[in-house]
């Protein structure tokens, strides 16, 4: 935790003898303590804390035995607290410092300074728990938020999120969203503060890279360290950490000029580690400069051979030719040698001869190592967007196109991979979290607020209306980036409904649906391979549990044993009519013809309807207490026909299947990593984001009662609007199928 202040001169003078002036002289050592904790950093620096904190320690008992009698409280709480504070910079005085600021506390629970005190000592004892409770405790009882107890919160909620475990994914997502919240706060309440602007910027770094975000979450940390500098230097003073961060920050996202400015300037002030990555940096460089130079020596023959003739090349993407696809094809020339680097860089040329480099974002050296044959493999790249990176080092500017891809499955092999090797880079994947790098934005675009935009935004009354302004973003956006411009404008009318209908401030409790709906727009899709198995999820709300298990036990859902007992009567009705119109190809008709041509359905409850022709199965259903379904349906899948696999693409549905009539032992699921069998009169619960699929090796058809429920982990106001939302894109046109795309 750190200060901040002028760099005070208190220690110089005589103490004061009037107690309030002590009192004034004391608080002006305790943050000379803070300015020489932060921004001092000559040799004698432990010296120079030591004496101070000395002086402050020795004023503050002189307060507290000039105190003593009835009614003094506060003025030993304030006492007790500066002394705290005071001892708190002193290293191995923590326990002193810890009782003082205790027993400030004890005599007045609402003293400020002791709470975010204690909370700083906790914190460097590493006790992040307690220092969590003291910054919470603070934001309690002060009457008005305050910017230090945020701030400090941000910090201690990223910390306690920071275990790897996989079991503590769903709490460290939500504490770095929170923490993420508690910065912005912070900065809102004091913008003048550089230390809040700092702590924003680590903020959404962290974020990014744990809530797997879009590269304009470490362009908006560029911003808010860029600030922090602004704010620090008006104040003539000098942070190293931020300056290291803001280089850790401008290196991932390949602005190697800031990144070697940056490093420098906290190499000057004597940020540990800066020297190292201010090499890495300057080795890069070094590196590309060199295999573009071999690249000169190369046969221009051999750069352009083999290529296909249906691919794009820079020089038409730089251009803007043929919008209806960018599909860059490239030829790998090297594997620059960067173990543990973030991007992976692959030197490429594309069919032309002209030079670039592809910059490969979650993705592993080793993996790409063993499929990628420099000098023979061409790569198909999708969705690609060049830009222009330019950096000087030691006098010399070096230019080169750069295409960065965030998602390895976006890239194939089209030509010359190593034998045995996929067609796909997916296979090079390092890492669950992957964001698609197609339609990254300037760092201006980034910085500007998005809700500006949903200010001026349309807001429907009704849904009626709501439909209309969905309808109408999606004929003013056409084909391309239309789907966008529907989920950007859809997130406003659910906010508008939600809060129309349940009240309560509930339309602004929707952020984990306004994260998915942003991310499903710009094409992000959330991919994970586990030991339950492959998970493929572009609906995909943070957050929900259990994350990872392909079957659920469905005594979780005591609902689901009160529908099986009635498995006979449900059964009863459906062979009435195992004959006849009911059965249909279903709502999603379009890509059940791709992976299962030959399942059918007879519609039980579907777009918030529920049918007559059931009226049994409907009655059993709706008395079950403790399930919101999504949609219900008898399925038909006939004898020898398999449903290939696929994933349903939604986190927030699970699935639901009751064995109605099967021939036993032929009927098998196939969800993840895991296989069962359906039987009759039993039910399964299982999450299809897992890539799932099914056989019926029987002679006859395999009849199944289908219900998708709601994820219990929905709020009810998140709930509605995904309710909302289903309706309401359904009954908007899609801009780029309706183009033909």
């Amino acid at each position: 935790m750190k200060g901040q202040g002028g760099y005070g001169t208190a220690s110089l003078q005589a103490p004061p003898e009037s107690t309030e002036e002590l009192f004034t002289w004391v608080g002006q050592l305790v943050q000379e303590l803070a300015d020489l904790e932060d921004y001092y950093f000559g040799s004698d620096k432990e010296s120079k804390i030591a004496k101070v904190s000395q002086l402050a320690v020795t004023a503050a008992d002189k307060l507290l035995s000039d105190s003593t009698g009835v009614g003094n409280a506060q003025v030993k709480s304030r006492a007790f607290c500066l002394k705290g504070r005071a001892a708190s910079f002193v290293p191995g005085q923590e326990k002193l410092a810890e009782e003082n600021l205790s027993k400030a506390l004890k005599l007045d629970p609402q003293l400020l300074d002791a709470w975010n005190g204690l909370g700083e000592v906790y914190w460097n004892m590493q006790d992040i728990s307690q220092a969590q409770r003291c910054f919470e405790q603070a934001l309690e009882m002060s009457e008005t938020p305050n910017p230090v107890s945020l701030r400090n919160l941000s910090m201690t909620l990223r910390a306690a999120g920071a275990s790897n475990d996989p079991s503590q994914a769903a709490t460290r997502q939500k504490n770095y969203a929170k923490g993420l919240e508690k910065a912005k706060e912070a900065v809102a309440l004091a913008p003048e503060d550089p230390l809040n602007w700092e702590t924003l910027g680590n903020a959404y770094v962290g974020n990014f890279f744990v809530n797997a975000k879009r590269p304009d979450e470490i362009k908006r940390a560029l911003i808010a360290y860029e600030k922090s500098d602004a704010a620090y230097t008006k104040l003539g003073k000098w942070n190293p950490s931020l300056h290291f961060n803001r280089g850790m920050a401008a290196k991932y996202v390949e602005d190697y000029d800031l990144a070697l400015k940056s490093f420098a300037k906290a190499q000057e002030i004597g940020a540990a580690g800066a020297a190292e990555e201010r090499r890495k940096v300057l080795d890069l460089i070094e590196q590309l400069q060199e295999q573009f130079e071999k690249k000169k020596s190369r046969k221009f023959k051999d750069l352009i051979s083999n290529f296909p003739e249906s691919f794009r090349n820079l020089k038409d993407l730089k251009a803007g030719k043929h919008p209806e696809t960018s599909r860059l094809a490239v030829k790998v020339l090297s594997l620059l040698k960067r173990p543990g680097e973030v991007p992976v860089i692959a030197v490429c040329c594309d069919s032309s001869g002209e030079s670039l480099v592809l910059s490969l974002y979650n993705s592993e050296l080793t993996k790409l190592e063993q499929v990628l044959v420099p000098g023979r493999t061409i790569l198909a790249v999708e969705q690609a967007n060049v830009r222009q990176i330019s950096v000087t080092a030691s006098s010399q500017q070096l230019s080169y196109s750069c295409v960065a891809v965030g998602n390895p499955s976006e890239v194939t092999v089209v030509f010359g991979a190593s034998p045995g090797s996929s067609s796909s880079l997916a296979c090079a994947a390092g890492g669950a979290n992957v964001f698609s790098t197609a339609a990254e934005r300037s760092m201006e675009e980034a910085s500007a607020d998005q809700g500006a935009n949903e200010k001026n935004a349309p807001l429907g009354q009704t849904r009626e209306e709501c439909q209309e302004i969905l309808i109408e973003a999606a004929k003013e956006a056409g084909p391309k980036g239309g789907r966008a411009a529907v989920l950007r404008a859809l997130v406003p009318q659910l906010r508008s409904l939600v809060e129309k209908d349940l009240e309560n401030g509930a339309g602004e409790r929707l952020e984990r649906l306004e994260a998915m709906l942003e991310r499903m727009g710009h094409g992000e899709v959330f991919q994970e391979e586990c030991e339950e198995g492959k998970r493929y999820v572009l609906g995909y709300v943070e957050g929900l549990e259990p994350s990872k298990s392909a079957f659920h036990n469905p005594k979780t859902y005591p609902w689901s044993c009160e529908l099986q007992k009635h498995w006979t009567e449900i059964q009863s009705e459906l062979q009435g009519h195992l004959e006849g119109e009911v059965w249909e190809l279903g709502p999603y008709a379009a890509p059940n013809k791709q992976y299962a041509p030959e399942w059918k359905i007879a519609k039980i409850f579907t777009a918030d309807h529920w049918e007559d022709r059931f009226p049994i199965t409907q009655k059993i259903i709706q008395r079950l207490s403790g399930v919101r379904p999504f949609e219900v349906f008898f399925a038909q899948m006939p004898p020898k026909t398999k449903i290939a696999e696929h994933s349903d693409n939604q986190n927030y549905i699970l699935t639901l299947h009751l064995g109605l009539q099967l021939e036993h032992g032929k009927c098998s699921l196939h969800v993840g990593n895991r296989k069962r069998d359906w039987e009759e009169g039993q039910v399964m619960v299982f999450d299809t984001t897992f890539i799932h699929a099914a056989v019926n090796d029987s002679e006859r058809s395999r009849y199944v009662l289908v219900l998708r429920f709601w994820h219990p982990g929905l709020s009810p106001e998140e709930q509605y609007a995904l309710h909302l939302s289903h309706l309401l894109l359904a009954g908007t046109p899609d801009p780029e199928k309706a183009s033909g795309q």
